[in-house]
């Protein structure tokens, strides 16, 4: 209407032509504003509820990220609890109290739920615990009688067979429970260790809630778990190695193989070695090693440990006489250096009384070093006596140090026949008839009893002689003989 009248008033008078202009442009600039007005102002309200939007968008998520994080981490925390417990459980338990307490356990994290378990051994199943919350929310154990372990029990039987290899831990089974009114999942999980089916769990539903991930994440860790519990308790309660085999007879089986399997051969000697039998190992050892030159080193003794012990130094003391036999060695000097090695040894405490005796390759001479052990015997074939060899005697392996002081040799100077008799301590032990210790005397006196017969005859007759005298008694020790005797012309 404005923009009409002025434009009326210039074509009426061309004086007013520059007020119709100043109208016109004022009147353009209000029509500017108010469709600025009309279009600008509704986008950027617009504009701004989207991003009212984006912002609440965002809020969202986040709190359903927290809200996840949260759950991951409660899951992760009961998971960790629950292995936590199962570790803690007192080995010395019973299975019973220790599924008691693990399923009790369990039932406070899922207190919706019964829990049994059924132990599995060798084909057999049979049900251990179960347990279930109360009205009071409080863990109570429940009878193998009561209505819904026995339906569980009964379905068990009907869905696992044992027998079955591919089926024995290979399985999770959803059942039914006629006693529990509701169609949600009830499970049987398998518990194995290492393909060994060792148990089944049984889980109820007591509600119409199904089954959660969480739960379902949780019940297996759990029974990962219970199979490290059980493997656990059957290596507890299971015989220790000393149980199923007594230590003297794991310490005689190790003797056994370190005993030679025969006796020495050497030319110009006859040789033999006589080892008795006694419930424990004493300590007694023996052994024969041929010198580079070819000449015969005997070794025979007695060490202060018994069984196990023993049977370890003698293996350690049969390794140091092979690693210093390497080179020609005299008696004295294996001695000395076996006496060095085991004085420095601070983590030995053992000593032993060793004879060492080394058989020249012409069968005329001999020589023999002793420390602390029993006077040697030579039987004299010409004269038919037998003669007790006066040693140093000397001082145990191993008890002192003896760098200042060295064991000594002695030669024996032998004729065709003659022979060497040596023995441990063992055989000083031995009670008689008469309730007599032997001594080197009474044993001299039953070896001038058979001057001509062969070593191994000698120590034959002897050995029972030996038996005879103490048959009512019994060996309390273990004995090493060793005889060897120059070839006849």
């Amino acid at each position: 209407m404005i923009i009409f009248i002025s434009q009326f008033l210039v074509l009426r008078n061309s004086d007013f032509e520059w007020i119709s202009n100043v109208i016109t442009f004022f009147v353009a600039l209000l029509l500017y504003l108010n469709l600025t007005k009309i279009f600008v102002m509704p986008t950027q309200e617009y504009a701004s509820n989207i991003y009212v939007s984006d912002n609440s968008l965002r809020s969202e998520r986040a709190e359903k990220s927290l809200l996840l994080a949260t759950n991951q981490y409660l899951n992760t925390e009961s998971i960790a609890k629950v292995h936590y417990a199962l570790h803690l459980i007192n080995p010395k338990q019973s299975l019973k109290a220790k599924l008691d307490f693990a399923l009790g356990f369990l039932n406070e994290i899922l207190p919706d739920k019964i829990l049994s378990f059924y132990y599995c051994e060798k084909t057999q199943i049979n049900f251990i615990s179960a347990t279930r919350t109360n009205a009071d929310n409080q863990v109570i154990s429940v009878e193998q009688q009561d209505e819904t372990i026995s339906d569980v029990s009964a379905k068990l039987k009907l869905v696992l067979n044992v027998n079955n290899n591919s089926q024995r831990y290979n399985f999770i089974r959803e059942i039914s429970i006629k006693s529990e009114d509701n169609d949600k999942k009830n499970l049987l999980m398998p518990v194995h260790f290492f393909g060994e089916l060792t148990g089944v769990l049984g889980v109820i539903n007591t509600t119409f809630k199904d089954l959660t991930q969480f739960e379902l994440t949780l019940i297996e860790s759990f029974c990962e778990g219970l199979a490290i519990l059980l493997h656990n308790h059957v290596l507890f309660n299971a015989p220790t190695v000393y149980e199923q085999e007594p230590e003297n007879q794991i310490a005689k089986r190790i003797v056994k193989d370190l005993f030679p399997k025969s006796p020495p051969i050497l030319k110009k000697w006859e040789t033999s070695y006589f080892v008795s039998n006694c419930e424990n190992y004493t300590g007694d050892f023996y052994d024969h090693v041929f010198l580079p030159n070819d000449e015969l080193m005997v070794i025979i003794g007695k060490s202060t440990a018994n069984n196990i012990s023993g049977a370890l130094f003698f293996d350690r003391l049969k390794i140091m006489i092979r690693c210093l036999t390497q080179s020609n060695l005299s008696p004295s000097e294996l001695l000395n250096k076996l006496s060095y090695n085991l004085n420095f040894d601070s983590t030995c405490d053992t000593f032993a009384t060793v004879s060492v005796l080394l058989l020249s390759k012409d069968g005329k001479m001999a020589t023999i070093c002793c420390a602390g052990s029993p006077h040697p015997i030579v039987i004299r074939s010409r004269s038919g006596f037998a003669e007790v060899i006066q040693t140093d005697g000397g001082i145990p392996l191993g008890l002192f140090d003896r760098s200042g002081e060295t064991y000594k040799d002695i030669i024996l100077h032998l004729i065709p026949g003659d022979g060497i008799f040596l023995y441990t301590e063992g055989l000083l032990n031995h009670v008689n008839k008469k309730n007599e210790h032997m001594n080197s005397e009474t044993i001299k006196i039953e070896l001038e009893k058979m001057p001509e017969q062969k070593c191994e005859d000698i120590l034959s007759t002897f050995s029972k002689y030996l038996q005879s005298e103490n048959d009512s008694k019994g060996n309390s020790e273990e004995y090493v003989l060793f005889l060897a005797k120059t070839e006849q012309l």
